[in-house]
């Protein structure tokens, strides 16, 4: 995955929390599919792999 895609999936994941989602499901750039499932997770534990 290419820190752009990371940088995607990131956002994804953001927007999802903020929507009160607990399940993202996202292409990389090589066509696999990412499953991510959120449990209680607080936008400040998230980090950027540049901070």
């Amino acid at each position: 995955m290419n820190t752009e895609t990371e940088e995607a999936l990131l956002a994804e994941i953001l927007r999802a929390n903020m929507m009160g989602r607990t399940f993202v499901e996202f292409v990389d750039d090589t066509g696999e599919k990412v499953e991510v499932r959120l449990s209680k997770i607080m936008e400040q534990s998230i980090c950027s792999p540049y901070d």
